[in-house]
């Protein structure tokens, strides 16, 4: 069994159907697959520290619970479908183990230390 995410629901969707907003149809629309700009990672400091990453996110925590313009664009573009009606730590800190490329919390805690080490 396959399992997709929502955008390529969605990208499928528009190139099958045609997109109305895009003016093309089915058979003469783009693989928006194809098109779609990759997901920019922030960049890893050679000196970041365990203790910056835990603040970073409680700062992301405190702007998600502010409704910060900002924290909330970083949340939607990483999980673009989730409730934030109230978020937790643990949502700010797998939020940025994907802004930094990683699947989650644990893995960045991991590769961060075996930096230190």
């Amino acid at each position: 069994m396959e399992l997709w995410t929502v955008r390529e629901i969605v990208v499928t969707f528009e190139v099958r159907a045609g997109d109305p907003r895009r003016g093309h149809g089915p058979a003469r629309g783009p693989d928006l697959r194809a098109t779609q700009p990759a997901q920019r990672l922030k960049p890893m400091k050679p000196d970041l520290t365990l203790d910056q990453l835990k603040k970073e996110a409680r700062d992301l925590l405190r702007g998600l619970e502010r409704r910060d313009p900002e924290a909330l664009r970083r949340c939607h573009a990483i999980d673009p479908l989730t409730d934030l009606s109230s978020p937790d730590l643990f949502y700010s800190r797998f939020i940025i183990a994907h802004e930094h490329g990683f699947s989650s919390w644990r893995k960045l805690k991991e590769h961060v230390e075996n930096l230190r080490s």
